[in-house]
């Protein structure tokens, strides 16, 4: 019998008996991702909204670049990994208004006008809910 060319990987087992390549296997196949639930569609949908209110909200012509839209579209994906009962609609409302919030602070604070930037309002997510949330306070 002749060697195999690949590494032997070595079996463990953990207390209750079950073997570590079935529980890998077995946990992707188990645990679902809420973003997976949405269509590729969908997300596309609400992206070109979203990009669409920001053009329109800072007077800019231009295209969605692919990090942009990278950008977006993680945005989408982790408001539904935050809130599994979020709606299409609703994560629009929420981009939507962390732009209108940027679009204050430019409107207000000159010194702000970096905040007009896609990846200003949306490339850090925490920042990004801080938008949203002040946004709905306002």
């Amino acid at each position: 019998e002749r060697p195999s060319d690949g590494t032997q990987m070595a079996q463990r087992w953990d207390i209750t008996g079950t073997c570590n390549k079935s529980c890998i296997a077995t946990e992707a196949a188990v645990v679902p991702k809420a973003a997976t639930a949405v269509s590729e569609s969908q997300m596309e949908s609400e992206f070109l909204k979203v990009w669409e209110y920001y053009l329109e909200a800072f007077d800019k012509e231009d295209i969605a670049s692919p990090s942009a839209k990278r950008t977006g579209t993680g945005v989408l994906r982790k408001l539904r990994e935050r809130y599994a009962d979020i709606s299409s609609e609703q994560c629009v409302d929420g981009m939507t208004s962390a732009i209108d919030r940027a679009k204050h602070l430019v409107k207000t604070q000159p010194k702000k006008a970096y905040m007009a930037s896609w990846f200003s309002i949306f490339g850090n997510f925490e920042k990004f809910i801080e938008y949203w949330d002040e946004g709905a306070t306002a």
